[in-house]
């Protein structure tokens, strides 16, 4: 409605104007007959101002009326151009708005660098993880974090991708504020201009760096493995780590054409201990002779839990007979020691079988059974001992049956 009479105005004015000149010139007409001679100069000069202040005031109110119409009102293309500005702008704060709620709400840590590598800016999970205030780190470089347990070739790495294919993901070892190592996955990204994103071109130079703590879920992870490789009780690599290990000693073995011990040990008379002292004195038996063990091998050897009362070592890199055998003494004469448990002192005594690679065989079926047949043979002799397997062992077994 207002908009009509806003355009029906100027007309009703301009009619207004052209009868009111009418009606002045008609008056003067109709009034100068009667009026003396000496008044009409003086009515025709009334007339004419007054005719002449209309007309003034007319074009005023015409000229305030153009001025005080809208532009968008004007013209209905201008109209529609502020209102797509409109709604762009408001779209546009919108989402700086979202954009802004998800930097300072999401878990992830997030660090902003500059092209001088200096940290421009840092959300609140970056502060929860690492320590470190706002304060603290702008304007630092992100080496504050450095924990010092990579080397320079692992960030040439980095970078190098960084630089080809504009980021970088994978797991990194970082120092919080307090000096304590974690564990974060990190990716980081290059910010660049392109056709799709022309708006990123004063940003050019200026990384985003995403993180995670993961040191508990890492952690974790290495619990399972442990278990999963390791037995519980002596806390040893279990048989199936045994039998890795045993395949990568022999593929070393015959890369480098070195040599290598495979021994079996028993717990001989273990089994009294159970039955007479009960399982919970046999299991801190086995766990005490795991221990007295894991001091008889070297650092590079692997002692492992088979199952029950059964050991392996792996003795690796040997170069002589003699130190073979004098791992062995050492392991049998430590469990000849008297065990001192809650349930009183235990007696036992070990036995070891020794199979050698490649002298007596260079697959792990052919030493295991060996070293098994060695072992099998101090048993039945004089236990308390170590042999080193040989040949005519299998005879005498077949002959025993």
């Amino acid at each position: 409605m207002i908009p009509t009479l806003r355009r029906a105005l100027p007309v009703v004015i301009v009619l207004a104007y052209l009868l009111i000149g009418l009606l002045v010139l008609l008056s003067f007409r109709l009034n100068l007959p009667a009026t003396p001679g000496a008044q009409v100069g003086t009515l025709l000069w009334t007339h004419l101002l007054a005719y002449f202040a209309i007309a003034g005031l007319t074009h005023l109110l015409l000229r305030q009326f153009a001025q005080g119409i809208p532009r968008s009102a004007q013209t209905p293309d201008r109209q529609q151009q502020t209102a797509v500005d409109t709604t762009e702008h408001l779209r546009a704060e919108r989402n700086r708005r979202l954009a802004m709620a998800v930097f300072e709400s999401t878990a992830e840590a997030i660090m902003i660098t500059d092209g001088g590598n200096r940290i421009v800016m840092v959300n609140p999970a970056f502060s929860r993880i690492t320590g470190y205030s706002p304060e603290e780190v702008v304007g630092q470089s992100p080496n504050i974090l450095s924990s010092g347990r990579h080397d320079g070739k692992f960030y040439e790495d980095m970078w190098r991708s960084i630089l080809q294919t504009g980021s970088w993901s994978g797991e990194i070892w970082n120092r919080r504020k307090d000096g304590s190592p974690y564990i974060e996955w990190l990716t980081i990204t290059a910010l660049r201009s392109s056709e799709e994103k022309p708006h990123l071109s004063d940003l050019e130079g200026c990384y985003v760096a995403t993180f995670t703590d993961i040191t508990l879920r890492k952690e974790t992870e290495d619990q399972l493995r442990f278990k999963a490789n390791h037995d519980m009780l002596t806390g040893l690599p279990n048989r199936s780590l045994f039998e890795d290990h045993l395949q990568l000693a022999i593929s070393h073995a015959k890369r480098y054409h070195r040599s290598f011990a495979l021994l079996y040990i028993d717990l001989d008379y273990f089994k009294n201990v159970n039955d007479t002292m009960g399982h919970a004195a046999g299991d801190a038996l086995l766990g005490e002779a795991g221990k007295r063990m894991a001091l008889c091998v070297r650092e590079s050897d692997t002692l492992s839990r088979l199952g029950g009362d059964e050991f392996a070592a792996l003795l690796s890199e040997i170069n002589s007979i003699e130190e073979i055998e004098d791992i062995a003494r050492r392991v049998v004469s430590t469990l000849d020691q008297p065990f001192q448990l809650e349930q009183g002192i235990a007696r036992i005594s070990g036995s070891v079988g020794i199979a050698i690679y490649p002298q007596h065989g260079t697959r792990a079926d052919e030493l295991k059974e060996n070293a098994d047949l060695a072992l099998y043979t101090v048993k039945k002799t004089t236990r308390n001992a170590y042999l080193i397997y040989a040949p005519e062992m299998k005879e005498d077994k077949e002959i025993a049956g």
